[in-house]
């Protein structure tokens, strides 16, 4: 039987909602990421090849399809969030 899936499941550090996201199952370990967690956090950045739902991860944090949105719509276009700022938007919305 061959590996269909790899999934790498995350806890949301905005509202502590349970996600997972699909890894290919070609991707190897490397320089640039030398771990399966940064292996991971590079698949949640680029979204979710099974489920196609997108997550983040933005000042350390990562986040949820619906975090996401919110750290997204915090400041003007090009505005940076802090950690500070998603996690006080993120509380505002709760």
């Amino acid at each position: 039987m061959s590996i269909q899936h790899i999934k790498a499941h995350f806890e949301c550090d905005g509202c502590g909602k349970l996600f997972t996201v699909g890894m290919d199952c070609a991707d190897e370990t490397s320089p640039a990421l030398p771990t399966l967690t940064e292996l991971a956090e590079d698949t949640l950045r680029g979204g979710n090849p099974i489920t196609g739902e997108c997550g983040s991860v933005q000042d350390g944090l990562h986040l949820c399809r619906a975090c996401t949105a919110i750290a997204d719509n915090i400041g003007e276009e090009d505005h940076v969030p802090t950690r500070e700022e998603i996690l006080q938007a993120i509380g505002d919305k709760a």
